[in-house]
């Protein structure tokens, strides 16, 4: 790899910029980001590659589509959106289909024990020091549902999950399931599995 350093994008706040320095760390591109001062009172902020390197930043830029609350982890370390009113608003949201670097960066997540991952809208997976909490988000909360019935959605939901791509990015701890709804600020646990 060679010593110099090229621009590969610059910003004119410090944020955004290390949150796109963030996202090409995470696909092994080392990425700085550097101040310069323009006048007095403005500022900004570059983001370098080593030149060898650019054509794969550009390559990796091209792949990405990073959600705002992506862009706010990879520069805070903190999970945020604004505007919904779920109790999983601050959750990372996946799909089955989702990319290799959004799942790699739910992974990131749930090892770190740095938030929540919502999985194709119905599981949000919740990671604490001894288990990774599987939770159901019940698609009809106000219904009357008999015990068989939770047992039916948890093992949807998991079957949704392990035949995920997701699966293998998991951490290696127990999983424990519960079917919970979902009341806009909070959580409220209807069953858990035995």
């Amino acid at each position: 790899m060679a010593d110099d350093w090229q621009t590969f994008e610059t910003f004119n706040d410090e944020a955004s910029a290390e949150a796109l320095a963030g996202r090409l760390r995470l696909e092994d591109v080392p990425a700085e980001v550097r101040r310069a001062r323009l006048v007095p009172g403005v500022e900004e902020f570059r983001i370098v590659v080593p030149a060898d390197l650019v054509h794969r930043a550009r390559w990796v830029m091209a792949d990405a589509t990073l959600t705002d609350a992506e862009l706010t982890y990879l520069a805070t370390g903190e999970l945020g959106t604004e505007g919904n009113t779920s109790a999983y608003r601050d959750a990372l949201s996946i799909s089955a289909d989702s990319s290799d670097q959004r799942l790699e960066l739910a992974a990131e997540i749930l090892a770190s024990g740095a938030g929540v991952v919502m999985f194709n809208d119905t599981v949000a997976l919740r990671p604490t020091r001894t288990c990774l909490l599987c939770e159901v988000v019940d698609p009809a909360p106000s219904s009357r549902r008999c015990e068989n019935e939770f047992e039916v959605l948890v093992e949807n939901a998991r079957t949704m999950l392990d035949s995920s791509r997701l699966r293998q990015l998991l951490p290696n701890i127990p999983r424990k399931w519960l079917v919970v709804e979902d009341y806009g600020t909070g959580t409220a646990e209807l069953w858990r599995a035995p």
